[in-house]
């Protein structure tokens, strides 16, 4: 999947705090790509969640895939604007 085209799409509704879901077909569910943030029940998971959700919800973003995953969730850079989901998210504060 690596060299595949960036698409823009709009992230609809944020799952946790690296993965996100768009109305694409193509792409519908997106994982930020060398992130990692706390899992469900560990501390710091509402935190990186609550983080991507003022981030990315509502807002349109570009998608540079780069896999899949054994899910099925596309693997992606992401880019808000000039700003980068990716680096954003690596810094959960």
């Amino acid at each position: 999947m690596t060299g595949m085209k960036s698409v823009t799409e709009v992230a609809t509704r944020i799952v946790d705090g690296r993965t996100f879901v768009t109305d694409s077909e193509e792409h519908p569910i997106i994982r930020l790509a060398e992130v990692t943030v706390p899992r469900l029940g560990e501390l710091g998971y509402s935190r990186a969640k609550l983080k991507l959700r003022r981030l990315l919800g509502g807002k349109e973003v570009t998608i540079a895939p780069l896999d899949r995953d054994e899910h099925g969730r596309t693997i992606a850079k992401v880019m808000v604007g000039s700003q980068s989901a990716n680096a954003e998210m690596q810094q959960i504060d």
